[in-house]
Order: C-alpha cells, then sequence, then structure tokens
C-alpha cells in the first residue's frame, strides 16, 4: 500500500518520533519479541532526563554521550559490519537533518526491529486519538494516507484502527509494516544517483521566474556544470524537505557525512547528469511520441484535464503573453533536443503561467500543480496525446478493459410511449463489450401495460471515461432519432404477414414477420458516419472494430421463464412510437445505472463504496446510513473473534481474498438490517415490534429495499467464501462462522451482550439514518423515527419526524437481529438477505481471475446522478447534456463532497471514483 503523498522523514524535526515527550516503556512501547531483553542503560533510549527527547533538534553533549553509551554496549554482542556506518557518522552541532535521521534508523536497528520504532507510538495512548492530531508529514502515526485503506482516508477507517477494536498487537504490527517505507534507507556499498533523483532536480530547477536566464547560465558551456556543481553542494543536505526527492535519499544517505572533499567529489557527476537533463541534451529525456497510456491513475486525471484545456490554454497563455504559443509545430522539434522541444515548452509556459498569472476560469487544479513530478508527468502525457493529432482522452493502461468494473445506463422518458404488451423491442446486433449474453444498446418499454414508457438501455462497458463517453454519444445519436420520429407518430415494427393473420382473428396466427420501419432506418444509416468519428479509438471504436457492425437491428425476443427467449407474437403488432403530453412540456430522462465492484468491496467500505451513495440529494442522509452500515459490521466482527477466536485470521486486517467476501458479507447484513428496519407494505402488522425482515416487497416504489440494490445474495456471498477458503486452505474456519452467528443472534447467549455493544456505538449524534415507519401511498412516509435532534435532509420541512431512542433501536436491534439468525440458519435462511431484482447470469463476472459484484443505482447515488442527461428546451432536435446545468450547479454547491472540482467532467468522475480504487486493490493482490 503505497501513499499518495508521502513526505520523506529526513525533514522530520518536529515529528511525532522527534518530539513526543511522554515516556515508553519497553515492553509496551518496543513491542520486543516474546524473551527479547534489553540492559539498564538502554531502557527507554529516545527519552532522557526532564522528559527530554534524544535526537530534539540539535545533539547536546549528554546525548551523544548516552548514544555512545548505547552503541558500545551493543558493539559487544553485534556483528562490527553493523555498526561500521554508525560509528563514521559525526554528531555535533552543525549535525544535518540527514545524519539525525540516519542516527534514528541505527538506534531502531540496534533495539532489535527498525519498524517498531514508530510502531511503539501506537501504545502511547488511544491510537486514533494521536492520529488524528498529527501533521500529513510525519514520520510515524497514521497520516491521511499512509495505512489507511488501500486508497487511503481518514485514520478512523483505516485497517490498523479497524483491528486496534479487534486485536492491537495485529494493529501494531500493521502499522510497522507501514513504517518501514518510512524511514530512511541506508545502503551497502557504493549507489549511483538515481535517474528519478536527477529528473526530480531538474523540474525543481524549472520553477523559477528567471527560467529563461538558468537556461542560458546551465546550458550555454561547460561552466554550466561547474556552477551546477556549486549549488548542489550547498543544497543537497536539504533535498529531503521535499516529497519529490525520495529517490534521492539513499544516495545522500551514504555521502552526507563524509569528508569534505570526498562528499564534493561525490556530487560532481550529479550535477554533470543534472545539466544534461535540464538542457535536454540529445533528448536525454527518451521522449517517444505518440499518445500513450499511463500507469498512475493521478497523472492521467491531471494528463485528462490538459488535455481537455489544450487548446483554451494556448490561446490565454498566448493572449496574456502577447506572443502567440504554438506548442505543436508538428515537426521534429516537438519531441527533439534542446530546451525548445515542443513539449519542454508546453510545460515550463504551463507552469510559469499557472504560477505568475491570472488564468481565471482556465486556472489548473492544485492537485495537479502543487506537486511539480506531478505536473511535470501530466503535461507530458497531455502533450504526447495533443501532438501532432488531438486524443479525446489518455488511454487507459490496462491491456484487457475487461478486467475494470462495468457500467449500464437505462434512461426512461414518460414523454415517449411505446404500445408492446413485449419487452424489449429493438436491439442492435453488436454486443455489449462486458457481457456478450447483451445487446450494445436496446430500445425497450417500462412500467405500464399496453403503453409504456420508452426506456433506452445500454450494454454493460468498462468504467472508463473513453467507453461512458461513447455510449452516452450513442444513447444520444438513438435518442434523437426517437424523438423526431415519436412527434408524428410511427410504427416501429409491423407485421408483414399482418393481413393475415387479421382474417384468422387470433384463432391461428401465422408466424409474425417484422418489418422495421424504413424512415428509422434510413435516419440510422445516415448518423451512423458522424457517430463512428465521434467515438474514441479506445472505446468503441476498438470493441468495435468497424462502424459496419452497427448496421443492424433486431426484433428482441421477449425473456421468459428460466431465461428461455419467444419470438413477439402477432398480437403484439404494430408497435406504436408516439409522444404523449403537451409540446412546451419540459422533457425528462430518468438514469438508473448498474455498476460493479470487486467482491471484496467490504474491505474497504469508507473509503471506497461510500462515494457511490453521495448524490446531489440528502448526502447527509446517505453519509449517516453508510457510516452506521460500517459500525453494525465492525461491531460484528469485533463480536465473531469473541465468539470464536479461530476466526482472528479472517478478520485481522490481512489481505487474504477470503477476508474480503466475509468483510463484504458483513457490510452487506448490515446494510440489509437497516432498511428492514423501516416499515414494509406487506407487513400484516406495522407496529415497532413486528418488524419481519423475510417481508421484503421489492415492490415498484421499492421503499425499504438497499439504497445500492445489490443484483446478488448471501447465499451467493456466501458460495464464493467457501471457495476461496477451501483455495486459501482455510475451509476448517467455516463451521466456526456458523457457530458465532447463532451464538451472537441467540437471545440466551450473546445476544444481550452484543446489542448493547451495538446501542452504544451507534447511539452517537449525528451518525444515524432515519427509519420511515409509516408508508404512504408509493413512495410516500408519513413519519420519520430517529435520533438526532435535528434529522438529515432526506425528511422534508413539513414531514412528521419523531425522536424516540427506545422505538428506534427496538426496530434496528430486531432487525439485525432477525438477520444474523436467518444468515446463521444455511442456505435456506440466507436466501431470504438478498436484493430486489430477477437474476442475471452469471450473478458475479469473472475475468481473468477477477470477480465483480453487480449493483443498482436507482437514480440517487452518485453514478446515476452523474450521468443523468438534460433535455435543455429547444425547437429543434434536443441535445443532451450530461450532466446539465442544474445538476453541475447542484454538485458545484457547498453541500456537494465534489464542490470544488476544476473542470467538471462526470465520465472523468465516475472513472476516478470507480475504475481506478478497483485497479489499486488488484495491484494490491487482493
Amino acid at each position: 500500500m503505497q501513499p499518495s503523498s508521502v513526505v520523506l522523514v529526513c525533514l522530520a524535526l518536529h515529528v511525532l518520533c522527534l518530539t513526543q515527550a511522554r515516556r515508553i516503556s519497553i515492553e509496551e512501547g518496543y513491542g520486543l519479541r516474546s524473551g527479547a531483553t534489553l540492559p539498564p542503560e538502554m531502557d527507554d533510549p529516545l527519552v532522557f532526563k526532564d522528559g527530554k527527547l534524544l535526537f530534539d533538534d540539535e545533539f547536546d553533549d549528554d546525548q551523544y554521550e548516552m548514544y555512545e553509551n548505547m552503541i558500545a554496549h551493543k558493539r559487544a554482542a553485534a556483528p562490527a559490519t553493523e555498526l561500521t556506518r554508525l560509528n563514521q557518522t559525526t554528531f555535533d552541532n552543525k549535525t544535518t537533518q540527514l545524519s539525525r535521521c540516519v542516527a534514528i534508523v541505527q538506534v531502531s536497528r540496534d533495539i532489535g526491529d527498525k519498524a517498531f520504532l514508530c510502531a511503539s507510538y501506537s501504545r502511547l495512548t488511544t491510537v486514533e486519538k494521536v492520529a488524528l492530531k498529527l501533521p500529513t508529514d510525519d514520520l510515524c502515526l497514521p497520516d491521511s494516507v499512509r495505512y489507511a485503506s488501500r486508497l487511503g482516508r481518514d485514520w478512523e477507517f483505516s485497517v490498523a484502527h479497524e483491528l486496534w477494536q479487534v486485536d492491537r498487537d495485529a494493529a501494531a504490527h500493521v502499522i510497522a509494516k507501514e513504517s518501514i517505507a518510512s524511514m530512511c534507507p541506508l545502503s551497502v556499498g557504493p549507489v549511483a544517483w538515481p535517474e528519478q533523483c536527477v529528473r526530480a532536480i531538474s523540474w525543481e530547477t524549472r520553477q523559477g521566474r528567471k527560467l529563461s536566464r538558468v537556461y542560458e547560465e546551465f546550458c550555454a558551456d561547460e561552466k554550466g556544470i561547474t556552477m551546477a556543481h556549486k549549488n548542489l553542494i550547498t543544497v543537497v543536505g536539504k533535498l529531503p524537505q521535499k516529497p519529490i526527492f525520495r529517490a534521492c535519499l539513499q544516495k545522500v544517505s551514504d555521502i552526507i557525512d563524509l569528508p569534505k572533499d570526498a562528499f564534493e567529489s561525490e556530487v560532481l557527476p550529479l550535477a554533470q547528469k543534472l545539466v544534461h537533463k535540464f538542457c535536454n541534451v540529445d533528448q536525454s529525456e527518451k521522449v517517444t511520441p505518440g499518445c500513450a497510456s499511463v500507469e498512475d491513475v493521478h497523472h492521467r486525471s491531471c494528463a485528462n484535464f490538459l488535455l481537455a484545456k489544450y487548446s483554451s490554454l494556448e490561446r490565454v497563455v498566448s493572449k496574456t503573453w502577447g506572443t502567440q504559443r504554438n506548442w505543436c509545430k508538428q515537426d521534429g522539434s516537438d519531441f527533439g533536443s534542446g530546451v525548445e522541444a515542443g513539449y519542454i515548452r508546453f510545460q515550463d509556459d504551463l507552469h510559469m503561467a499557472n504560477k505568475y498569472m491570472d488564468l481565471k476560469e482556465h486556472a489548473l487544479p492544485k492537485e495537479c500543480t502543487d506537486d511539480v513530478s506531478v505536473f511535470m508527468q501530466s503535461a507530458l502525457a497531455a502533450f504526447k496525446c495533443a501532438c501532432p493529432r488531438r486524443h479525446r482522452q489518455v488511454p487507459f493502461s490496462v491491456a484487457d478493459p475487461l478486467l475494470l468494473p462495468c457500467v449500464g445506463l437505462e434512461g426512461e422518458s414518460s414523454m415517449v410511449k411505446l404500445k408492446t404488451g413485449q419487452k424489449p423491442v429493438l436491439e442492435l446486433e453488436a454486443r455489449s463489450v462486458c457481457n456478450n449474453n447483451y445487446p450494445l444498446f436496446q430500445i425497450t418499454g417500462d412500467m405500464g401495460d399496453m403503453s409504456k414508457s420508452m426506456e433506452l438501455i445500454t450494454g454493460p462497458v468498462p468504467g472508463t471515461s473513453e467507453f461512458l463517453a461513447d455510449m452516452y454519444r450513442l444513447y444520444e445519436t438513438v435518442f434523437n432519432i426517437i424523438m423526431k420520429l415519436s412527434m408524428k407518430g410511427v410504427e416501429l415494427l409491423s407485421d408483414a404477414n399482418a393481413g393475415l393473420n387479421r382474417k384468422t382473428q387470433g384463432r391461428h396466427d401465422v408466424q409474425p414477420i417484422a418489418v422495421l420501419d424504413a424512415e428509422f432506418i434510413g435516419m440510422w444509416k445516415n448518423a451512423i458516419p458522424d457517430l463512428w468519428q465521434s467515438f474514441s479509438a479506445d472505446g468503441l471504436q476498438k470493441h468495435l472494430d468497424r462502424k459496419e457492425d452497427l448496421l443492424h437491428w433486431l426484433v428482441s425476443k421477449t425473456v421468459a421463464v428460466n431465461g428461455v427467449g419467444y419470438p413477439r407474437p402477432a398480437r403484439d403488432y404494430p408497435v406504436l412510437l408516439a409522444a404523449q403530453g403537451q409540446s412546451n412540456s419540459r422533457l425528462k430522462v430518468d438514469i438508473q445505472a448498474t455498476f460493479e465492484l470487486p467482491l471484496d468491496f467490504g474491505r474497504n467500505w469508507m473509503t471506497v463504496v461510500q462515494p457511490f451513495f453521495l448524490g446531489t440529494h440528502y448526502q447527509d442522509y446517505a453519509k449517516r446510513l453508510v457510516k452506521s452500515i460500517h459500525t453494525v459490521a465492525m461491531v460484528l466482527a469485533e463480536e465473531l473473534v469473541a465468539q470464536q477466536p479461530e476466526l482472528l485470521p479472517l478478520l485481522a486486517g490481512a489481505t487474504s481474498k477470503s477476508e474480503g467476501i466475509l468483510k463484504s458479507m458483513l457490510h452487506f447484513m448490515a446494510h440489509f438490517a437497516l432498511a428492514q428496519a423501516s416499515d414494509d407494505e406487506l407487513l400484516g402488522d406495522h407496529n415497532d415490534q413486528q418488524i419481519d425482515v423475510k417481508v421484503m416487497s421489492c415492490a415498484v416504489s421499492r421503499k425499504n429495499d438497499l439504497y445500492l440494490n445489490p443484483r446478488f445474495g448471501l447465499n451467493d456471498l456466501s458460495e464464493e467464501l467457501d471457495i476461496t477458503l477451501k483455495n486459501e486452505g482455510m475451509h476448517r474456519l467455516r463451521p466456526c462462522l456458523e457457530r458465532a452467528l447463532a451464538s451472537i443472534s441467540n437471545r440466551d447467549e450473546a445476544w444481550p451482550q452484543f446489542s448493547r455493544k451495538l446501542a452504544e456505538r451507534l447511539n452517537v449524534e449525528g451518525t444515524t439514518p432515519e427509519l420511515c415507519v409509516e408508508q404512504t401511498d408509493t413512495t410516500g412516509c408519513a413519519e420519520y423515527l430517529g435520533l438526532d435532534r435535528r434529522p438529515s435532509s432526506n425528511v422534508g420541512p413539513n414531514k412528521h419526524y419523531v425522536v424516540n431512542p427506545d422505538r428506534y433501536f427496538t426496530r434496528v436491534l430486531l432487525a439485525i437481529q432477525q438477520t444474523l439468525d436467518l444468515a446463521s440458519k444455511g442456505r435456506k435462511g440466507r436466501n431470504h438477505i438478498r436484493g430486489c431484482g430477477h437474476d442475471i447470469p452469471p450473478v458475479f463476472r469473472q475475468h481473468g481471475g477477477r470477480k465483480f459484484a453487480r449493483f443498482e443505482d436507482r437514480g440517487h447515488g452518485r453514478i446515476a446522478v452523474l450521468l443523468k442527461p438534460e433535455v435543455p428546451p429547444t425547437k429543434v432536435t434536443p441535445k443532451l447534456q450530461v450532466p446539465g446545468q442544474e445538476q453541475q450547479a447542484k454538485w458545484k454547491s457547498a453541500r456537494s463532497d465534489l464542490g470544488n472540482r476544476h473542470g467538471f467532467d462526470p465520465y472523468n468522475i465516475v472513472e476516478t471514483t470507480l475504475v481506478h480504487p478497483a485497479m489499486e486493490a488488484f495491484a494490491d493482490g487482493s
């Protein structure tokens, strides 16, 4: 797990490892293995009289003397080679930051465990309280991304924090493991200056206001190397002050305490390499032209932003400077040698403009410019995709797009009606990217008997911005054709044998022969060339291979029992298409989205899953719901271990697949139970004590189903757990899980203790969602019940809201107890714990050893709201805006977590939310 913004620890004069003044006991602080001891003089080696720490700002004589005593004692027991470097280190009042870092590492080695030097501080006090107060450039305890779950967010939601509640020793080991990478490295033998180090210094040098003058001085003649050498001698010891210099740290650690002549001699090769790189001599950057993928998702996101703004940035920079900046000359100079190469001018101009000009609406996002290494690499990737031919996106760095989570859309418009008793109606012959059983696109109807609202459905595609944008272009093209035809009303499908069938009056129908409307066919054929041209080379163009694959539409078969398809019956013809409603009515398209998550989605619930709950409405409610689900799941995990300690390997922060699936099961059960704590229209008795989670109506209104509806059940996850437990040699643990669930749900065993603990954890102001305890009509609610004096925005200002903790916990705990009881009763019991909807095979899509779980966002979560189109009022063909101005305004409001984004690109946001976490999770091997 690599943090996205790790600041080098050698700066840490003020960090916790150097400033925490509390005394650390050896047994508790350093976590020595059983049987290990330390001599008295090494007790608390970082703490001195009056609580002053060793390695505080400077070494004084007493500190140095005690440190020498420690080493003298250790020398007798340790090999001489282990202490060679430390003995060469000089400590005086001019000791550099790096020398202190070297000493810190050596002390931890002397103690016996390098990582526990930092891990010890997790034992000082309650870890989360310390962690939340730490600066982001801390050496030991959590910054916001170091060892939280794979993307890293708040310490509260980190792996170590979850473990802390179960097993503090295990949590300390997680912290220890991650601390190793944060310690200053020490090499064995001579090390050359790494290429990444030289590049980092070159990038940093290109940030000055008088860059042209620096180019002249460094790149004119050999004097440039002399000047660079002189400058580097004075600053090389301070390089760790910026995280981009991490690659330099090992070499600097080796030379920092050498005698002056030897030190300067070691810096000279760095100066030579720097000038070569800075001046781009003989194309030292080795840039290969051509739009290419970028592995780092952060760099790719920034490169796509720069690529989208390329033309406008070129204009505004030229206007501001009063000279035309033609970055791409479309000749050999664009990727050639020297500082006038096109890509170098692009990087330098953008950096100078962003730093010293007011770009106004063209300002570049800080997350792309604050770190010069991110900016330089992103700008290079963008330039390669802009010159000589503009690409819409930087390609995604995955050879097989089916290894990515997929997204499908359903858009319904009630103002357009299809007269049909069967669905779907039409489908493209071309197949879906993610599931060959699905067409690339469908035209169908929904909601109604013989007169249905028009619904357009996209087959699932990988959730990259390229594929999503291409699918919306396809959606818009079909939508516009349908709208034109509906204005005058047409027979979208007719029966060539209609005359014969009329004579039989339905007694002996002749097999119908479907005829697709000629005008529809003509409009579609005319639209294909422009549609094909608009597709990305890395999206649908690559999938379809040729535009002719878009030509053919098929009459859909109606899906009947057990997935068997039957031809459309004669009585269903003709299929009429017509607009309904007033011509001046505002046309609306309601979107539902299906999306996939890796099967271990419960492993990173608060960091990976939470964003999908957050649309533009009721974000405060959604956050409460997500937090409560996580709380229930975590308390349940603790109790499972308490009842069956053998389950600890499955709930101890490991990276096994079994652990990930089990955590998904726990969150799934928690989500299900909290949903069923609300009223259900099919309940015979609606009193608080009469909740029955087995009664889940899944009606059209679906008021009581899960917020993000899973298209799978607990049995499906359970079967996957069985498979992975067997593959990982832990199948013996499965009975332990059943026994623990049975004990926890048993009112005569562990339930009283578990329910008290759960109520205590949930009873925190502003963290629990309201329950609808009296459903009305199709989607209404006559009464809400909650714990907080101030309800979330989900409860409107005129809604009846009751605060009653006793009633609230009666419903919630009863729903949880019933859910756990069902989960403990084998397949038959687990069958009641499921999402809504018919089975869609396969339940879990599998490709390349990866499995994905499918969820539905019915219009309230992030993906559906982001991709909801707006149809502006117009007298000509409507053009879909995704999202529209109204939706963008809501997203950018103070209430939205996306309010501060530059350049609101919904496809990129979906990709960032959906694809990037999955890629990182798979990269970690989970």
